[in-house]
């Protein structure tokens, strides 16, 4: 039972996501293909702890394509595994996406994910890239992996503490 408990209990690790509780501007760019100009989109980003700080919720409220756009996202640390954890569904699709697992390194937390490609119909897997530059901002990049190892930046995301 101590071993469940001391699993269950949140830690280190979830309070190095504090800064990111709150409300927060969004500044995304997207990229469809290399060399392409960025679609640029505004939006809002409420973050808040739940399950008694195991988890962040984060509720996304914006436009994609002059249409409204929302996002949920689920992130948190799973000790058992030694990692973090990550998830997002939104209003233009039915997917859930796979979990994403992640390490910490220095003031980001590098994720992998695998998924289905929904242009292609094929499985492909990201790299994503959070970083807690302040209280007051963070960043999250996500890189499109090629089989060949290679990658393209797909989104950038610039959140920055609404006043």
């Amino acid at each position: 039972m101590a071993t469940i408990t001391e699993l269950g209990t949140p830690g280190a690790e979830h309070a190095f996501l504090n800064d990111t509780i709150g409300t927060f501007d969004a500044s995304m760019q997207m990229w469809f293909a290399p060399g392409a100009e960025p679609t640029v989109t505004a939006g809002r980003m409420v973050n808040r702890w739940i399950l008694d700080g195991r988890f962040i919720q984060g509720d996304y409220t914006g436009e994609f394509g002059e249409q409204p756009f929302n996002g949920l996202c689920l992130t948190g640390y799973d000790k058992a595994l030694g990692v973090y954890v990550g998830t997002w569904a939104d209003s233009m699709s039915t997917m859930l996406l796979p979990i994403s697992a992640g390490k910490r390194d220095g003031s980001a937390i590098v994720f992998e994910r695998e998924m289905l490609d929904m242009m292609t119909g094929a499985l492909g897997k990201t790299r994503e890239v959070f970083t807690v530059e302040s209280a007051d901002r963070h960043t999250f990049e996500v890189y499109s992996v090629f089989a060949d190892g290679s990658e393209m930046k797909t989104m950038e995301i610039v959140y920055t503490r609404a006043k």
